[in-house]
């Protein structure tokens, strides 16, 4: 059982790697005109993912 939990972390660690990895790139790739544009989706995404986190604490699903 815990390592399961170890190993379910580590991928968690290097999914999120990967996606930072990738928006960093996206970020020195796009130009400054559509920078704001992709704050604004970045911010709309970080909500929608902290409230489906939260809706997963509460159902007790938790990881």
């Amino acid at each position: 059982m815990l390592f399961e939990s170890l190993d379910k972390l580590k991928r968690n660690s290097i999914m999120t790697a990967i996606l930072l990895m990738a928006l960093g790139a996206v970020i020195i790739i796009c130009p400054n005109e559509h920078l704001g544009m992709l704050l604004l989706a970045g911010g709309y995404t970080l909500v929608i993912f902290a409230i489906v986190m939260m809706l997963n604490f509460l159902s007790g699903k938790n990881p």
